[in-house]
């Protein structure tokens, strides 16, 4: 008898911890999923801003997907590093009305560091 209900607590515990284990990876995947198209974006942005050409990045659309995707519980830190890169982006310069952008380099390196931040906070789990 004590045989059988230790085999019974031993297939039960399995299944409670394989369970478990099988959300965790399958909520791991989704976030992956989710992040995979803005951080590519965001590399290629830092990569554009350290040869010191200004290229604007992720937009508002983009974070809006991820906090549909993810949640807000999950997103936060995301959503805050994103406001901060938008602040920084507003100082990095300004375009005059031909297109041509002028940089300010304080700002310039403000941004390029927002973008960084964001992009830590973008990493894949």
């Amino acid at each position: 008898m004590l045989e059988a209900f230790t085999g019974l607590l031993g297939l039960f515990v399995g299944l409670v911890l394989g369970h478990r284990l099988s959300l965790g990876r399958d909520k791991r995947k989704e976030f992956n999923h989710a992040i995979s198209p803005v951080r590519e974006v965001l590399i290629v942005q830092l990569d554009k801003l350290e040869a010191g050409i200004f290229e604007h990045g992720i937009t508002d659309r983009d974070v809006t997907r991820l906090r549909a995707s993810l949640g807000e519980l999950a997103s936060k830190e995301i959503v805050f590093a994103y406001a901060k890169y938008g602040e920084a982006r507003k100082g990095s310069g300004s375009h005059d009305k031909y297109g041509s952008f002028t940089k300010n380099e304080d700002g310039f390196s403000k941004f390029t560091a927002a973008s960084k931040i964001l992009l830590s906070k973008l990493r894949v789990k």
